[in-house]
């Protein structure tokens, strides 16, 4: 590792004093952009998490394990600075389909009701994920969200929340309502009781994806039809309850395509209830469609989540930039911080183990960091040409962002003009995170008349700050 940091760090400098001539002559063409800090795309709210399966298990941990890892991923000052949660309503299974008769869920999936047979309540139920909900919050997290892979088992046509037979639909009909009292039921004794409201609620996660029974996590298909009148009757529930301050959020559909495909059977009524549109983009196209639909409509538009397997970050990147860019949502949310499949977390962890509570941290970790660290909630996305970068205003600090991705194996020369923007700095503050660096802060570099002119190492996110004065202009998106 010292020997790669080494090389990455030499790299840089070489690269930086000779500007892009050995860049150009390896094969990547100089990227030449304007950045316009007088042309604002949307306001950012925040990065996120789902909590879900990683805070079902992590708030078991040790206190402090447990608190160093919250740190390291909600702590405004010295983590990642996440400030957006989805929080799981867990379904909770038929003890049918649990252990000792058999086991379909996951030890991490297996996110328990509060609702366990109808008329039952357990408010002591799911006690892992609220203890890092209740951490998060104090860390700083402001934006919650509420979530649901499937109603209660007993709500079922297949009689367990890990899908219908055959993939079809799975929320049995006349249980539409049984389902969104028992989601504002669960809202209304967080508010309450834990004193925690929700921003919006999102009844249906995924619900066009072909969830089958005994696929090992909780999913639940319903038809775009239906999903029109679960919305509908979540919107009803929420006002029965008296839940002030909560609002509905869909379709949180598996892809751009699918969100596409549901939003036309949304009627004036379900539209009336909802106030946001969530959208996940594993896949499929269309981001622009979807954020005019969505601004239309005058609502709120998230990416709620996205995940990938690699650990190294650069995937991760490459969608954040498509997303945020094309998309141009308010949030951008990744699936879970912590994961024990392959590089899918920030930081790895055995979480199907009873017992083992080792972790490693992924390169991901500190390319996430090249994001949520700089690009803070009240920040100004603002345009940008380069579609490998991102950039955006912090009124709070008074400078200017660019988060710039080179994915390639070659060296790749870049120059930013900064216009739109008064009493621009002289020099750009850099952090990078490359093969061997993990958001190391790297010489400063000029800033000379607005313009950045430097070297991107091979398979690298750089983040450049530049003190500005910006002058106030009113977004274009909301």
């Amino acid at each position: 590792m010292k020997n790669t940091w080494r090389k990455c760090a030499i790299l840089t400098t070489i690269l930086a004093f000779f500007g892009g001539a050995a860049s150009a002559q390896n094969g990547n063409a100089p990227i030449v952009a304007t950045i316009n800090a007088a042309q604002p795309w949307q306001r950012f709210d925040g990065w996120g998490t789902s909590l879900a399966w990683w805070a079902h298990v992590v708030g078991g941990y040790p206190a402090d394990t447990r608190q160093k890892l919250v740190d390291m991923f909600f702590n405004q000052k010295t983590g990642l600075g996440l400030n957006v949660i989805r929080y799981n309503i867990g379904g909770g299974e038929n003890p049918v389909y649990m252990p000792p008769n058999h086991e379909f869920l996951t030890y991490r999936s297996a996110v328990p009701g509060y609702e366990p047979s109808p008329g039952v309540w357990n408010w002591n139920a799911d006690q892992g994920q609220r203890t890092i909900l209740a951490m998060a919050m104090k860390e700083g997290a402001n934006r919650l969200q509420a979530f649901s892979n499937s109603p209660p088992w007993w709500m079922t046509i297949s009689g367990s929340v890990t899908g219908g037979h055959g993939g079809g639909d799975n929320l049995a009909p006349d249980k539409i309502e049984t389902f969104t009292a028992y989601m504002a039921a669960v809202l209304k004794h967080f508010q309450d009781t834990w004193h925690i409201t929700f921003n919006t609620v999102e009844p249906l996660n995924e619900p066009l994806v072909g969830w089958a029974f005994g696929n090992g996590q909780e999913g639940c298909h319903v038809d775009s039809a239906e999903q029109n009148l679960v919305i509908t009757s979540m919107g009803k529930s929420l006002r029965s309850a008296g839940i002030v301050g909560t609002t509905v959020a869909a379709s949180d559909e598996t892809s751009i395509t699918f969100a596409l495909q549901t939003f036309p059977f949304y009627d004036p009524t379900s539209l009336g209830y909802m106030s946001q549109v969530d959208t996940h983009s594993y896949w499929g196209s269309g981001r622009a469609k979807l954020a005019g639909l969505a601004a239309g409509a005058h609502k709120a538009l998230w990416l709620s989540e996205y995940g990938d397997g690699d650990a190294s970050g650069i995937p991760m990147s490459q969608r954040i930039l498509q997303d945020v860019r094309n998309l141009r949502p308010s949030a951008w949310v990744y699936w879970q911080t912590m994961d024990s499949a392959g590089g899918w977390g920030f930081v790895w962890s055995a979480l199907d183990s009873r017992t083992d509570t080792t972790y490693r941290v992924n390169q991901k970790y500190y390319v996430m960091a090249n994001y949520s660290r700089f690009i803070r909630p009240g920040s100004q996305i603002i345009a940008d040409d380069d579609t490998n970068s991102l950039a955006a205003i912090d009124p709070m600090h008074r400078h200017i962002v660019i988060v710039a991705t080179n994915a390639t194996t070659q060296p790749q020369p870049v120059t930013y003009t900064l216009v739109g923007a008064i009493n621009l700095g002289s020099t750009a503050s850099v952090w990078q995170t490359c093969t061997g660096e993990q958001l190391q802060i790297r010489p400063s570099i000029p800033s000379a008349n607005g313009k950045i002119t430097t070297t991107l190492p091979p398979k690298s996110v750089t983040t450049f700050v530049v003190n500005a004065q910006t002058r106030p202009a009113l977004p274009i998106w909301h």
